[in-house]
């Protein structure tokens, strides 16, 4: 390139014979602007590669944590928090930022970058404090964390037991160690659901402090009535008791009750002296029908089990009466000597089949084996016409379905003899038999009590009739039928199996915090109850004022789920639906929205688990009077420094602007020359 270049500048201004008068010197001032020009081209032209050597410096990172909970407002200083500590806090990073490059960060519901302390923030959550402070400064210079906080945490877990920093940190230790007079209810446990009319318990967990012989009134409301009240006296400072009582579920649908303890004089809080929860009462007692031949003491028997149970309701029907059932309704239908010699039923057993409703056959003298033989699946009886035998009850051992009482067992042998067809018994499924035949003394394998299942449909049959003695004997023998009724109760509860008659169900929480999403999931079933989420599912909610929010669920493998996200405290409403298969579904419901300050469940403040996360990563506690001396250990801190670090780079020369700025002065000076010393 050197030569390149200095051949041609030597050609135009040594070789030229208009440049030869002019003086040496003139010459050669042109002559080295062309030659550098041509240089400076030609080496651009080969793109060459120059090494930039660049110094960083970064700053140590000093990052300060705030817990802006409400539970550091709690003690006798809340003024003190409220109003000069944040001007404290405003001066020390302040102080630091002269030398550190300072975050201020603030936690309570969540990690965030925050400067304005102001205590609202209604739980305390430290679990991600630290893993935050690493997927944003990881690999960075951090040079301490400084944590200032009462300790008190009532959500994730303890930051002690969380790996080890790379970096000190430091804690400053808030709020107040000694109790306050403080009642309040940490928590409430009890059923999500209760039947209409029975009783449900609930434990209340009642914590005190400093309340020692004061005396006070548990109170639980329903429709702003009481309905449950007793006193406490706690016994001693730390007061710490579980406290049960009973319940009765009164109205169908969402009954929502509060938990309140009368306060007493000069509480810290009174605000969590109250606690509300729901429960769900349903009417879910299963319907029975009773569908005979004609009246026959064995109902009556039957008829009085079912009455007995608040959990069941029974109809009778006769097969000669002109109104006939609707078996729909029904979650177990008893077929007492049906389909009978007079009246095959056939329309019956074809609604059964249809709808799959489990069936008790209960056989005797009227009823039609061969009819039975026609509509029956699983079972055919081969008997001899008009030929009965007298079967007493033989317990099977084997028998594991459900269990029978002890009592019941011993008095079987003294049990009368049932009326039962004299035949075979064909099974084409399994069979789960609870009492044999025994005839006479001769123990066989005949079935007196049994139960098949085809599908998710159970059947029970009992071949004999005469149940309603057995009844009679254990009244004779015990005072009671309590041996009888428990023995059929558990028969129809066996039987009945719980069926999906809603296609379309909603499930979420009916109290939800104010803190927490609200998540709603859904399920939709086709015609042969298998879980889908094919079509779309519309989903709205509705306040107390009549605003309506609406959303389309999302699919969650087979079913679907609904975050509507934080909702303020209030009733609502919500109603789900879709369309499928040509059908119209919808489910409808209500939940609660309540405002829950967890920070008022503890007041006292944990110095302790400070001390030991700071220990632990290699910092030191201080309280806040001594923030100053803090500083001082930061600074006196001999690994908490700036680093410098060395980049290189490559750099593409051509890329480098200001080169043609000099190709391009040294091009016009040469120009400019010529024409001004007489070179045309």
């Amino acid at each position: 390139m050197l030569i390149i270049s200095g051949g041609l500048a030597f050609v135009l201004y040594y070789k030229e014979k208009k440049y030869s008068d002019l003086k040496p010197y003139k010459q050669f001032i042109m002559a080295g602007l062309r030659f550098f020009t041509l240089f400076l081209i030609l080496f651009l032209l080969f793109n060459p590669l120059i090494k930039h050597e660049n110094e960083i410096k970064e700053k140590p990172i000093v990052i300060f944590v705030q817990d802006n909970s409400y539970s550091i407002l709690l003690n006798k200083d809340s003024v003190f928090y409220k109003n000069e500590y944040p001007n404290i806090i405003s001066d020390f990073i302040g102080n630091l930022r002269v030398d550190y490059d300072v975050k201020h960060l603030n936690t309570g519901v969540s990690v965030r970058e925050d400067s304005i302390i102001d205590f609202s923030d209604k739980l305390s959550n430290f679990s991600d404090v630290f893993s935050s402070i690493e997927a944003s400064y990881g690999g960075m210079n951090i040079g301490a964390v400084i944590f200032a906080s009462d300790g008190i945490f009532n959500s994730g877990y303890n930051p002690v037991y969380g790996n080890a920093a790379k970096y000190p940190i430091y804690t400053i230790a808030l709020g107040d160690t000694s109790s306050q007079k403080d009642f309040y209810i940490k928590d409430v446990r009890h059923n999500k659901l209760a039947f209409i009319n029975n009783i449900f318990p609930v434990r209340l967990s009642v914590i005190a402090n400093k309340c020692t012989g004061l005396e006070t009134k548990i109170e639980v409301l329903k429709d702003d009535k009481i309905i449950h009240s007793e006193l406490i006296v706690p016994d001693y400072d730390e007061y710490n008791q579980s406290i049960d009582f009973e319940l009765t579920a009164t109205d169908v649908g969402v009954n929502e009750y509060e938990v309140r303890i009368v306060p007493v004089e000069g509480e810290i809080s009174v605000e969590n002296n109250y606690y509300s929860f729901v429960i769900d009462v349903i009417d879910n007692r299963q319907k029975i029908l009773f569908y005979a031949n004609s009246p026959h003491p064995d109902i009556g028997a039957l008829k009085y089990v079912v009455d007995n149970n608040p959990n069941f309701e029974a109809d009778i029907y006769y097969s000669y009466s002109v109104q006939q059932p609707d078996l729909s309704n029904y979650d177990l239908i008893v077929l007492h000597q049906i389909p009978s010699l007079s009246n095959n039923a056939t329309h019956i057993f074809n609604d059964i089949e249809t709808l799959k409703i489990p069936v008790l056959y209960i056989f005797g003298e009227q009823s039609s084996l061969a009819a039975y033989n026609q509509v029956s699946t699983y079972l055919r009886v081969n008997y001899q016409q008009n030929s009965f035998d007298n079967a007493l009850p033989l317990f099977n051992q084997a028998f594991t379905a459900f269990s029978i009482e002890e009592s019941l067992f011993e008095q079987l042998p003294e049990y009368p003899p049932l009326r039962v067809a004299f035949g075979d018994y064909d099974f084409s499924v399994n069979t789960s038999t609870l009492f044999y035949q025994l005839i006479g003394r001769v123990a066989t394998e005949k079935p007196l009590i049994s139960f098949v299942s085809v599908g998710n449909t159970k059947y029970g049959l009992i071949m004999g009739e005469g149940i309603w003695r057995w009844r009679i004997r254990d009244y004779q023998l015990n005072q009671s039928t309590k041996n009888f009724n428990d023995l059929f109760n558990k028969i129809i509860q066996y039987l009945i199996t719980q069926r999906i008659k809603q296609k379309l169900i909603v499930d979420t929480r009916r109290i939800i915090s104010d803190n927490d999403n609200v998540i709603i999931k859904a399920e939709l079933y086709n015609e042969a109850y298998e879980l889908v989420n094919s079509p779309e599912v519309e989903f709205q909610i509705s306040d107390e004022e009549g605003k309506e929010y609406s959303y389309i669920m999302n699919r969650s493998s087979n079913a679907y789920t609904l975050n509507a996200g934080n909702l303020k405290a209030g009733d609502y409403g919500y109603v789900a639906k879709t369309e499928f298969d040509g059908n119209y579904y919808e489910d409808s419901g209500e939940f609660f929205v309540r405002e829950v300050n967890l920070e008022l469940m503890q007041t006292r403040a944990n110095h302790s688990m400070l001390n030991m996360l700071a220990l632990k990563n290699g910092g030191e506690m201080f309280y806040y009077s001594e923030i100053d001396d803090l500083a001082e250990t930061i600074k006196s801190n001999d690994e908490i420094v700036t680093k410098i670090y060395k980049e290189y780079r490559l750099l593409n020369i051509i890329n480098v602007v200001y080169l043609f700025f000099i190709i391009l002065l040294f091009a016009s000076v040469e120009w400019f020359l010529r024409k001004f010393w007489g070179g045309y």
